[in-house]
């Protein structure tokens, strides 16, 4: 599972969406600052929960 951040312009959506369809990423989060690409990916990790044993 891979989630990715970028910028929220609609140039760089397309055209990191279409290379990461390329490359089979699921998710592709865009955010227009860091605080909400944080929330971003905590919603993400909540919605795609896999459990990691500890080493």
């Amino acid at each position: 599972m891979s989630i990715l951040v970028v910028d929220d312009s609609e140039n760089m959506r397309t055209k990191v969406a279409s290379k990461l369809k390329k490359e089979n990423f699921i998710d592709i989060y865009t955010a227009s600052g860091e605080k909400q690409a944080l929330q971003l990916l905590l919603v993400a990790a909540q919605e795609h929960k896999t459990e990691y044993p500890r080493t």
